[in-house]
């Protein structure tokens, strides 16, 4: 798999976090569509984590990182990406660190 493949799948995998954590605060503990947006977290989480670990999501400078690398104005921008920036900043966290074996 490319660097470039890479990026993307760990790009979706911060999307899909997004998307888990949205769902539950909009719907019922009980939902399925909670359930299944953890479900494809986990997977994509854990496909990424099968070609380098860790993941590491981080913000420095009000720029997101991922892998170290600046993430491009377009990515920075992305609704998902700044959701995430703020929960880090809200929980006074630098990054967010995942690692095989979860």
């Amino acid at each position: 798999m490319t660097d470039a493949d890479l990026h993307i799948k760990a790009m979706d995998v911060l999307f899909d976090m997004y998307t888990a954590i949205k769902n539950v605060q909009l719907y019922e503990t009980e939902s399925p569509i909670i359930t299944n947006s953890v479900e494809r977290f986990y997977m994509h989480l854990q496909d990424v984590l099968r070609q380098e670990s860790p993941l590491i999501f981080a913000e420095s400078e009000k720029q997101a990182h991922l892998q170290g690398i600046i993430l491009n104005e377009k990515e920075q921008i992305s609704a998902h990406v700044l959701y995430l920036m703020d929960i880090l900043r809200d929980f006074g966290l630098q990054n967010i660190y995942f690692e095989k074996g979860l």
